[in-house]
């Protein structure tokens, strides 16, 4: 009897521990069910993405031969698989239209990551198309790939624009070139100023090809003009300005004999409000900044005036800052006047140099916090370098500018004018 019940103990635990067993068995199994459920709605739901995108999907195994394609890549270079294989090749170093292929290859099994190129080849019709590729490595769970995926976008349309502008900005950049052209020919030379003062140096650096900043300077019976000129705007706008404004000064000063600086200030504001701001509906008002110098050899004198500039004088060794009226040339709060500028007259022989410069060098930003240059720096290095030949000058504003500027862009047109008189 105690045998029977031993025996009945032992198939009895026997019986619940298989059951027990068949629970986590069937717990497992159904938890496995669901796992791959899953798996297949997400099969299920990438092979119709893959199916119906209109991008290309190619699949390829471990050592870069293509297994797989989809319709999007038949769609847009019309070749099957078969065809791919036939025409091309079954690997990936001979199908791709990407020169540099292999190089991508090799950095894509060093890193593991996907890699982007673009790349132009043709379609079965012949047609050019240019894609962007994803070429993605599908690893292993030892982290070896096993697979790669190649996504190629149609960026054709995007290409053929890019070309479009490319050639429109060179055609753009071809005129802006000739402007300048024109512009550099209208521009006085430094050595015809040399042939009316001891020495000069003029400094002079458009910020997109054509400038607004703009010189001019004009000689008769021992009188010598000397304008600078800022005028609204840079590049093409500026340029333009420009030419009007070298247009009146000729008008006003060689045709109509004007030759005192104040005068010239107001029959140029007259004449720009008159010319450009006359239909001005917006009440913006296109000018410039100017400042005129008149050197009269014969009165043993230099007169100044300046519209929103200043200019610079050493006199018996010493800088004097002359400051200019408060307007522009063209501004809004002088298109109603007459006879607006002032002017200040100087002994001639007590003068040993003159010095002009637009903004655009003070304005220049840069340094270690990239702020404004400011004009106390301007003004110091005029001081410390004033006894210097005039070109050796314009070294040291050009190096210290270039030094400030550093990679920073230029801010504006730059004009510096010295004159030694």
């Amino acid at each position: 009897i105690l045998l029977l019940l031993i025996i009945y103990l032992i198939v009895y635990l026997n019986s619940k521990r298989l059951k027990n067993i068949n629970i986590k068995l069937e717990e497992q199994v159904a938890e496995r069910t669901k796992e791959i459920k899953n798996k297949n709605t997400e099969l299920e739901k990438l092979s119709v993405v893959a199916s119906e995108t209109d991008n290309s999907v190619l699949i390829y195994d471990a050592d870069c031969n293509l297994e797989w394609i989809n319709e999007g890549e038949i769609k847009n270079f019309g070749y099957t698989l078969e065809q791919i294989w036939e025409t091309f090749g079954t690997n990936l170093t001979d199908i791709s239209f990407y020169p540099k292929i292999k190089e991508v290859l090799k950095e894509l099994k060093e890193t593991k990551k996907t890699i982007h190129y673009n790349s132009s080849g043709h379609k079965i019709s012949g047609e050019l198309i240019w894609t962007r590729t994803a070429l993605t490595p599908i690893l292993d769970e030892k982290g070896n790939i096993k697979k790669i995926i190649s996504i190629d976008s149609d960026i054709t349309e995007i290409k053929i624009a890019e070309e479009k502008i490319t050639n429109q900005n060179k055609l753009i950049n071809h005129s802006i070139e000739y402007a300048k052209r024109i512009q550099t020919a209208v521009l006085p030379t430094c050595k015809s100023l040399l042939d009316n003062v001891k020495d000069a140096f003029i400094l002079f650096k458009p910020k997109d090809i054509v400038s607004g900043d703009f010189y001019w300077y004009y000689t008769k019976n021992e009188k010598t003009i000397i304008v600078s000129a800022d005028s609204t705007g840079h590049g093409v706008p500026g340029g333009f300005m420009s030419m009007i404004g070298n247009t009146i000064l000729k008008n006003i000063i060689k045709e109509n004999g004007v030759f005192e600086p104040s005068k010239i200030l107001d029959y140029l504001n007259a004449k720009i409000n008159s010319i450009v701001n006359k239909d001005s509906e917006t009440g913006q008002t296109d000018g410039m900044d100017v400042s005129i110098a008149l050197i009269d050899k014969k009165n043993n004198s230099l007169e100044l005036a300046a519209a929103n500039q200043n200019i610079f004088v050493i006199e018996n060794n010493k800088l004097l800052e002359f400051e200019g009226d408060i307007w522009s040339i063209g501004g809004v709060f002088n298109e109603d006047s007459q006879n607006n500028f002032t002017s200040k007259k100087y002994t001639l022989n007590k003068i040993s140099n003159l010095y002009f410069s637009t903004d655009g060098y003070y304005d220049q930003f840069g340094g270690e916090n990239d702020k404004k240059l400011m004009k106390d720096i301007f003004i110091d290095l005029i001081i410390k370098n004033y006894k210097l030949p005039m070109q050796n000058q314009k070294i040291v504003f050009e190096t210290f500018l270039d030094t400030w500027k550093g990679e920073t862009k230029q801010t504006d047109d730059i004009q510096v004018i010295g004159i030694e008189l």
